[in-house]
């Protein structure tokens, strides 16, 4: 869960697992009250065996908020870690891969940003090729 600054107030995004095949996002506008309800967002796969993603908000170049995610992208195995990018936050088809950054086996991710604010770190379970 994260919260997104929008330019009228804050919201909080929720991010989670699902049998489908794909992530799910729900929103609250409410400080987490009670949220919206949850969208698929069929671009972030889910894996067979389900598993933890990570999620980060950030302020982009421009003072809007974007969203970032870490998964492993392969659709039956815990591999592949990829990076995802949402610069329309609250519209769950606009995510785009950034890039794979461990092939083979990976699963549990952890995302934070780095102090200089330039960076991100991806900290990340990986076994043997």
């Amino acid at each position: 869960m994260v919260e997104i600054i929008d330019k009228d107030n804050s919201i909080l995004y929720c991010n989670a697992r699902s049998t489908s095949g794909h992530r799910v996002e729900s929103l609250s506008k409410s400080v987490g009250e009670d949220f919206d309800k949850p969208l698929s967002a069929h671009k972030l796969i889910e894996t067979g065996g389900d598993c933890q993603g990570s999620v980060l908000s950030i302020l982009s170049p421009d003072q809007s908020t974007w969203l970032i995610y870490s998964h492993p992208s392969d659709k039956k195995k815990r591999k592949d870690l990829g990076i995802y990018i949402n610069k329309s936050q609250k519209d769950p088809m606009q995510w785009k891969t950034i890039q794979c950054i461990s092939d083979g086996p990976s699963g549990y991710s952890d995302l934070a940003e780095c102090k200089d604010r330039k960076y991100i770190a991806c900290l990340f379970e990986c076994g043997q090729k």
